[in-house]
């Protein structure tokens, strides 16, 4: 029951790091999308770039990234992270007092 919860917890984490990162990158790769003609960078970059223009927004309202929007979800995505760290430390601790 205990690895099971285990397993909850990073799944709550995951969740919670993808909220952080879909709230936080939108607007960049928005911007890339609309703004970018050409993908030039280093070798690495590329994919990241091509990513973006994919992914990203072709609304030009979403280049901007707004308070109210933008806080339920980041504190949705720490929450998931906080409870999942949570959940991990309770199952460590009666993992540890029951051996």
């Amino acid at each position: 029951m205990i690895n099971w919860l285990i397993l909850i917890a990073v799944i709550l984490e995951i969740c919670g790091v993808g909220f952080l990162i879909t709230d936080e990158l939108g607007p960049f790769a928005a911007t890339i999308r609309q703004d970018c003609d050409k993908i030039k960078g280093k070798w690495w970059q590329i994919p990241l770039f091509w990513l973006a223009k994919k992914f990203g927004s072709s609304d030009p309202s979403d280049k901007v990234s707004y308070i109210g929007e933008s806080y339920p979800i980041r504190f949705l995505g720490f929450s998931l992270i906080f409870l999942g760290f949570l959940i991990q430390a309770l199952c460590l601790v009666g993992k540890i007092n029951a051996s």
